[in-house]
């Protein structure tokens, strides 16, 4: 499952550079192969949190190449996604990426107050503040 994973992040990154240059349709085909393999991992190992993150940030990113393209309701559905593949592990896992990424999703859905309590919790045990102010900076679009 490893390989599996590692090749879902991989097929991310490519989606976040496609959408980093502002081709949202690529990045839309390539954050879709990421999800499929991601969501097989997840599915195979359920407590895998760096899986579940990498699986919520593809909804994320195929959220952003939507709302690039003026599609609301498919933005929408992606973010919510997201919550839900982050949310089982949430309250157990202390990974200050997951929650991170938990964070980008709160605030993603609009819901800042809670982006922010995750935010200071993160800054309270010292993660990088560039990261965390734009996040709390950011909200769905």
């Amino acid at each position: 499952m490893l390989r599996q994973r590692d090749l879902g992040h991989a097929r991310l990154e490519m989606a976040m550079i496609s959408l980093a240059a502002g081709q949202p349709a690529d990045a839309i085909a390539l954050v879709s192969g990421a999800a499929e393999t991601l969501r097989t991992v997840v599915g195979k190992t359920p407590r895998d949190g760096e899986a579940r993150r990498f699986l919520a940030e593809a909804y994320l990113t195929a959220g952003e190449a939507f709302t690039q393209r003026r599609e609301g309701a498919a933005a929408a559905a992606q973010r919510a996604l997201a919550r839900d593949t982050l949310q089982p592990l949430v309250a157990t896992l202390n990974d200050r990426r997951y929650q991170l990424a938990w964070a980008r999703t709160l605030a993603a859905l609009d819901r800042v107050p809670e982006a922010r309590a995750v935010v200071a919790s993160l800054r309270a045990n010292g993660y990088r503040p560039d990261t965390l102010d734009a996040v709390v900076r950011t909200g769905s679009r």
